[in-house]
Formats: C-alpha cells, sequence, structure tokens
C-alpha cells in the first residue's frame, strides 16, 4: 500500500491561506466545489475494527475507490491503495452486491491548490470550521510547505477527517466514522450535546 504523507492544520482563515498561497506561487488547480462520497465496510464492520475504510468519491467528475488504512501515529501513519472508476453509481452497486454496507454518505467542499509536488486543500466539512490538508511526497516537504504558510507544526494532526471532528465534540472516532449522513445540514441533535466548550 502507497503511504499518504499529509498534515491537518485546523481552524485556519481561507481568505489569509490563500493569499499566502499566491504569495508561495503555488496554483489554483481546483476552485472551491461540492465532493460527495460514500464509505463501506462489511455488516459486521470489520474495516472499521482494523482502522480502516473503503471510500467511493466524487470529486469534480473524477471518481476514485480507495482503500484507505491508518497503520500508526504520525504523518507517514496513513496507507492507501486507490484506483479511478468510471461510474460512482455503478462502483456503488457492484460493491453493495457483493454485501458491503454503506456506512457513512458524506458531503464536504474542496478547493485544490498545487506548488510543485505538493497539494494543499482547503476543506469545509459541516458542522466543524474549514481547515486544511498538505500532502506532499514527503514529510520534509509537509512540513516546509507548513513553514511556508506560517502554520505550527507542533498543532499538525495526522488521520482520517473523524480527528478533526474530535477536536471539537466529545466523541470517539466510530460515533462520526459511522455517522449515517454528514451533510451540510443543521447539526444533529446527539453531536450538538458533545460540543466541546471553549
Amino acid at each position: 500500500m502507497k503511504t499518504e504523507i499529509e498534515a491537518k492544520f485546523l481552524d485556519i482563515n481561507p481568505a489569509a491561506i490563500r493569499g499566502e498561497l499566491q504569495k508561495l506561487g503555488a496554483s489554483l488547480i481546483r476552485p472551491e466545489s461540492a465532493t460527495r462520497q460514500k464509505v463501506f465496510d462489511y455488516p459486521d464492520f470489520r474495516l472499521d475494527k482494523d482502522i480502516s475504510w473503503l471510500r467511493l468519491r466524487d470529486e469534480s467528475g473524477i471518481v476514485t475507490l480507495t482503500l484507505k488504512k491508518w497503520e500508526k501515529e504520525g504523518v507517514h501513519g496513513m496507507k492507501e491503495i486507490e484506483v479511478e472508476v468510471t461510474s460512482f453509481e455503478e462502483t456503488e452497486r457492484l460493491l453493495l452486491a457483493i454485501g458491503l454496507l454503506v456506512k457513512s454518505s458524506q458531503t464536504k467542499k474542496r478547493e485544490l491548490w498545487k506548488f510543485g509536488n505538493t497539494e494543499f486543500m482547503i476543506d469545509t466539512w459541516p458542522w466543524i470550521p474549514t481547515f486544511l490538508e498538505i500532502e506532499g511526497e514527503s514529510e520534509d516537504d509537509v512540513r516546509a510547505a507548513a513553514t511556508r504558510l506560517n502554520l505550527n507544526w507542533q498543532t499538525a494532526l495526522f488521520g482520517g477527517v473523524a480527528i478533526a471532528y474530535k477536536q471539537y465534540f466529545n466523541i470517539k472516532y466510530e460515533e462520526i466514522d459511522r455517522c449515517p449522513e454528514i451533510e451540510f445540514s443543521p447539526i444533529p441533535e446527539w453531536l450538538e450535546k458533545k460540543r466541546i466548550s471553549k
């Protein structure tokens, strides 16, 4: 499996980050657009128990199927295998036909920038503030990019999106990972009750 080398930085100011990216000379690859995805597992949640998930994503017409596995803490912790597929709907039908179920249906907004081989994703997920993901070919690349954007590496988070939600809500990872719908709609009452007061 390929190692995904990325870091998340929470509570960013998107306008300020865009300004810093422009100063850096980064190129806007894809303006902010909605991304839909579904996460699949077996009925016994065996992938979930293995800290793995199967994600089907449609990102501006590019449809991918990705197996992700969290192996260890830190910037090198995420492993993945990704393939491009031609149809979101047909791939979903295939996965359901072999006995998988939809664990979570998710919508987010993503804006993609690139500088060299480093990607910068400004991500807006429902119910939490916008954050930045930096993905590169090495830890040094990701650290250097964070420094150029005046981001504190000590605040970086690593892993799936559930780790971001845990910064705002007193929840277990599986409560977000198995949330049936994460959509731009009013926050569910069960989640609001677990909001961390700051």
